[in-house]
C-alpha cells in the first residue's frame, strides 16, 4: 500500500482539481488506516470501508463510490509510472471507447528467479501480473487477452449500463477465485462497449516470490480451471491424470533449468483439478 501511495505521489502533478484517490479498505488487518494518513496531505485520498468481503464486492463499492466520468483500478502493489495519469485521461478526453487497459510490467521482490527466461508465457503471466497483449492503442475483442485487474479504466457510461461485478468470481480472502474482471469486460463487448490497449499507461506489478511456491501456482491453476466451469458454455472435462501428466513435465523443465515452463506445468496441473471438480463448482 505504501509503495502504491508513493508512486501516486510521485506522479501527482498529473493531478487535476476534482480527481479523487479512493482506497478501499476490504477488512483489512494491517495499518492501511495508518497508511493512508500519512499520505493525507500529499493526495486527495479517501478511505472507504468496503465491509463484503471479496475483490469483486470491493469492486463494487468503488463504482458506488466515484463521482467522475472515469474511474481507474490500480492494485495496491502496483507502482506507476511517469505519464500514468495522463494517459488515462488523455485516453477518455480523445478517444470514443467505454474502458482501456494499461500495460503491467514485473517488479520483482528480490532478485528475479533463475531460470525464469519468459514472463509473457500465456498463463504465467497473470500470476506475475506482465500484460503487454497488443500495439498501442489496439482495440480489444475476444481474441485479445481482456484488460488485467491490476490496471483498467471504465466509464461511467460503461458503469451505467454493464452493471456491476460478479461477487460469485475474484479473490475473496484467502480463498480461491479468478475473473471477475474479465468476465466483466465480456459482458461489456457483448454489449456492444468499446475498448482498447494503452500500453503508454504503464505500472509495475510488485511479485513476492512467496507466490511461486508449488501449493500457490497449483491454487492459480484450480481458480482458473473453477472460472472456466462456472463461464464456458461447454467447458470440457479435467483429468486427474492429465494433472499428473503436467507435474511430471514440471519436474522436467525444472531439471532443464527452464523455471519459467515449471511454473506454467504446475499452473497446467492445477487448471486440470479445477475442471476435475465441475460437478461441486458450477454456478
Amino acid at each position: 500500500m505504501r509503495v502504491c501511495l508513493q508512486s501516486l505521489a510521485d506522479v501527482s502533478t498529473e493531478l487535476q482539481s476534482g480527481d479523487e484517490i479512493i482506497v478501499l479498505n476490504n477488512n483489512c488487518t494491517d495499518h492501511t488506516e495508518q497508511v493512508i494518513a500519512e499520505f493525507g496531505a500529499s493526495l486527495p485520498v479517501r478511505s472507504v470501508m468496503a465491509p463484503e468481503q471479496g475483490l469483486a464486492a470491493a469492486r463494487n463499492k468503488a463504482l458506488d463510490e466515484f463521482c467522475s466520468q472515469v474511474l481507474v483500478f490500480i492494485d495496491d502493489d502496483v507502482r506507476l509510472a511517469d505519464g500514468f495519469i495522463n494517459a488515462y485521461r488523455h485516453a477518455h478526453m480523445t478517444d470514443q471507447y467505454d474502458f482501456w487497459g494499461g500495460q503491467l510490467r514485473v517488479d520483482w521482490d528480490g532478485p528475479k528467479p533463475r531460470g525464469l527466461q519468459r514472463e509473457d508465457l500465456p498463463l504465467l503471466s497473470g500470476l506475475l501480473g506482465h500484460y503487454d497483449p497488443a500495439p498501442d492503442g489496439a482495440q480489444y475483442d475476444f481474441d485479445i487477452a481482456l484488460p488485467f485487474g491490476a490496471n483498467f479504466a471504465v466509464s461511467r457510461n460503461l458503469v451505467n449500463n454493464t452493471g456491476r461485478f460478479d461477487t460469485r468470481l475474484g479473490v475473496k480472502g484467502t480463498g480461491l477465485g479468478r475473473g471477475e474482471e474479465t468476465e466483466y469486460f465480456q459482458r461489456a463487448l457483448e454489449l456492444g462497449f468499446r475498448g482498447r490497449y494503452l500500453r503508454n499507461a504503464l505500472a509495475y506489478h510488485r511479485v513476492d516470490q512467496r507466490r511461486l511456491s508449488i501449493v500457490q501456482l497449483l491454487r492459480f491453476g484450480i481458480a482458473k480451471g473453477q472460472f472456466e466451469v462456472g463461464q464456458a458454455a461447454n467447458p470440457r472435462s479435467g483429468s486427474i491424470v492429465q494433472a499428473i501428466l503436467f507435474g511430471v513435465k514440471a519436474i522436467a523443465q525444472l531439471i532443464k533449468g527452464r523455471r519459467d515452463r515449471y511454473y506454467q506445468s504446475l499452473i497446467n496441473s492445477g487448471i486440470e483439478i479445477g475442471l476435475s471438480q465441475r460437478t461441486t463448482n458450477e454456478f
